[in-house]
């Protein structure tokens, strides 16, 4: 703990609060928001590790919202992740965010470096422990993937809903559709990512009505979703893995 940089600059600390509030917000406005807050949190502080981190974070959040700025984002995300983490190599959000990065790039071997190094700075982190589970389900891991992501929600019952996805996706490849359907029914506010894999669970559920229901909602989502295209994008180190998902897309007429 000593040897961690702590910035002595208040309004860089206030800066990054503020930050991470708009951060939460999951909004375009709100996101471009928080970065600006990181980005003058720098500004005062520029050997502030935190800040570095969050930055990263924020950029990264960015390319849900600038699909078209994905690659600049990410790598600009990446360069503020690790000159963070450069500044104080036991900060766990500059890992956590590299780990995330290295997903991205479906780099797992680099990724689980990471993520074990975020794990172990800080274990109880609801968000760390999550993403452990995350690595897990892509690394082929599925039912090891459950226990971490139950321990996440258990740490904090007040998790962000996200949790849920990563729990169905988990639930999904241990081939326990029905557990996996109901916990996909907890998003309130479905992406792409969460369509998606309702259209899969109620295909392998085989409830016609369910599955028209799942398909209407992923065209809203995007109405030129291609099966084969998005599940080759996933980062699934196990083949098998990202052809169950394309199959069972595939089987629900997408």
């Amino acid at each position: 703990r000593a040897r961690r940089t702590q910035t002595e600059q208040l309004d860089a600390y206030d800066f990054v609060l503020r930050g991470k509030d708009h951060h939460h917000r999951l909004t375009p406005d709100d996101c471009d928001t928080a970065i600006e807050m990181f980005e003058r949190a720098i500004e005062r502080d520029g050997d502030y590790a935190l800040a570095h981190a969050w930055l990263g974070c924020g950029l990264g959040q960015a390319m849900q919202f600038r699909p078209d700025e994905s690659e600049a984002l990410l790598e600009r995300a990446e360069r503020a992740a690790e000159r963070g983490r450069q500044l104080d190599d036991n900060e766990s959000e500059c890992h956590r965010i590299l780990a995330q990065v290295a997903i991205i790039r479906h780099d797992l071997i680099r990724a689980r470096s990471h993520q074990e190094r975020a794990v172990l700075l800080n274990p109880n982190d609801d968000r760390i422990v999550c993403a452990m589970g995350t690595l897990l389900v892509l690394e082929g891991r599925a039912g090891e993937a459950e226990a971490w992501i139950r321990k996440a929600m258990r740490l904090n019952p007040y998790h962000h809903e996200a949790f849920w996805f990563h729990l169905g996706r988990a639930l999904f490849h241990a081939e326990r559709h029905a557990e996996a359907w109901t916990a996909l029914g907890k998003i309130t506010r479905p992406r792409l990512r969460e369509a998606a894999y309702r259209v899969a669970i109620a295909a392998r559920l085989g409830h016609p009505h369910e599955i028209q229901r799942a398909v209407d909602a992923l065209r809203v989502c995007d109405p030129g979703f291609d099966a084969e295209r998005w599940a080759s994008a996933q980062p699934f180190q196990r083949l098998d893995d990202r052809a169950a998902l394309c199959d069972a897309l595939q089987s629900a007429g997408v």
